[in-house]
């Protein structure tokens, strides 16, 4: 059995210059130290992501997008019959695309949270929303033809969710 206070010789016929054990403690540390603030500190970025949506048949498919914030979307004017289209904001917001002859793209990356109503400028009733930021679309409201089985009608906890308290109340 060897002692622990001899030391140890390389094959060259050089001795080993052991560090002390307090040294060792210490590299060792700092080195896990280091890799952990590397984890937490760089950690794994999300990539914005490209979305798609086709112009056809006079329509925006898909009619509605949930995006994250800082992500693109691509408009393709996929119409066959030489139909003109455009990627409007509604309300004269900042996404206004040129012309769109059948096969061109448009891109837009969002930058704010929230609901982009989109139009196009030659065809009015062709909509879509892109709801940024993984924020729940707006409550939409469904117009039937007389009741129909499964069918309720709002609550008022409903309508006070949804508008607000009601002015009767």
């Amino acid at each position: 059995m060897r002692s622990r206070h001899l030391q140890r010789m390389y094959w060259s016929g050089r001795f080993r210059q052991r560090r002390p054990r307090t040294t060792r403690t210490l590299a060792l540390l700092t080195v896990l130290t280091l890799s952990t603030l590397g984890v937490v500190f760089n950690g794994s970025t999300a990539s914005a992501a490209t979305h798609t949506a086709a112009q056809k048949n006079l329509q925006f498919n898909p009619s509605s997008l949930t995006i994250a914030v800082g992500d693109t979307v691509t408009w393709t004017n996929d119409e066959t019959d030489g139909t003109t289209h455009s990627v409007v904001q509604s309300g004269g917001g900042a996404i206004n695309s040129p012309d769109m002859p059948p096969g061109s793209t448009f891109s837009h990356r969002f930058t704010d949270a929230g609901t982009v109503n989109i139009t196009c400028r030659f065809h009015p009733d062709m909509f879509m929303s892109v709801n940024v930021g993984g924020s729940t679309p707006p409550p939409t409201s469904t117009t039937t033809n007389g009741p129909s089985s499964g069918s309720r009608s709002p609550t008022s906890a409903t309508w006070a969710a949804s508008h607000g308290p009601s002015p009767a109340s």
